[in-house]
């Protein structure tokens, strides 16, 4: 099953909504290009995250669902 959440807008410079399919609990990683962790949180419902202390660039993020499930985007 594809499962996805919602991470908007993009590209972003303060804050980010993000979105989960269902009010599950979720991890959320993000990732800069190189691979280094720079955000972990664990999330219940849907929130809009400060990234205003993050440089400008490209980050990957990926999620596990309460399965153990990973999906990324």
């Amino acid at each position: 099953k594809n499962v996805h959440i919602q991470v908007y807008p993009n590209p972003a410079t303060s804050t980010v909504t993000i979105q989960l399919p269902t009010n599950q609990t979720s991890t959320i990683h993000f990732f800069d290009v190189v691979g280094k962790l720079v955000k972990k949180l664990t999330l219940t419902q849907s929130i809009t995250l400060d990234v205003s202390d993050l440089p400008a660039g490209l980050y990957i993020c990926s999620w596990q669902d309460q399965n153990g499930i990973m999906h990324s985007q």
